[in-house]
């Protein structure tokens, strides 16, 4: 399934196999716990060693996760986004913790795809 059709369909409480800039995986909203829990169980992982990327279109959406990087932090991901590229600010999450370990800051990365950054905005 390419992203376009990935996009026209319902997404919550699913999972999903897609490419990124870097290697294919299972996907799902990072934002539904239910379809993280389930990658969760599918991938066998201890659910107090998660430690996810998270695949967003922009800086902005850290946001959703409570995380405000620092300006040093935004200038390098600045210079190094979009692109293969995965970051974790220093900063920890405040909501949707269920995508990182215990007292973990999330990982993110804003891909270098421009259909992938459109289905994810």
């Amino acid at each position: 399934m390419n992203y376009k059709e990935l996009a026209k369909q319902e997404l919550v409480g699913k999972v999903w196999f897609m490419p990124t800039d870097t290697i294919p995986g299972l996907s799902c909203l990072a934002v539904d716990k239910k379809a993280v829990d389930k990658i969760t169980a599918l991938k066998e992982r201890d659910s107090s060693k998660i430690g996810y990327i998270v695949l967003i279109a922009s800086l902005e959406q850290m946001e959703l996760f409570g995380v405000f990087p620092s300006p040093q932090e935004l200038a390098v991901m600045n210079k190094m986004w979009p692109g293969a590229y995965t970051i974790i600010p220093k900063v920890r999450p405040t909501k949707h913790l269920h995508v990182t370990s215990i007292d973990e800051p999330v990982a993110f990365r804003v891909p270098d795809d421009e259909e992938l950054r459109d289905l994810l905005e």
